[in-house]
């Protein structure tokens, strides 16, 4: 799991968009530590360790693998509607 995925979830938790009960909502709740008492490394290892246990989780999985699909998605539009625009402007002679 990568650290964007981690603050994608975070981000979800503060603005309340997580379905209470989820997989994510629930590694929200729990990823909680003191950088200052236990280090970087510290903190590294105690995601690592709640990532492990959310895996086994199908729901947060598939949650996750929904998340990436829809950026996947939402680019492929982007990029569809540049395309669109830089074909009508190209239709106007526009540099």
């Amino acid at each position: 799991m990568l650290i964007l995925q981690f603050l994608l979830i975070f981000r979800k938790a503060a603005a309340g968009e997580l379905e209470e009960g989820s997989g994510l909502s629930e590694l929200a709740r729990l990823a909680e530590i003191d950088v200052d008492e236990v280090g970087v490394g510290g903190a590294a290892k105690f995601f690592e360790a709640k990532v492990k246990e959310q895996a086994s989780s199908n729901k947060f999985e598939a949650e996750i693998k929904q998340e990436q699909e829809e950026r996947k998605k939402q680019a492929q539009e982007a990029k569809a509607r540049k395309e669109a625009f830089m074909a009508r402007k190209a239709a106007f002679g526009v540099s």
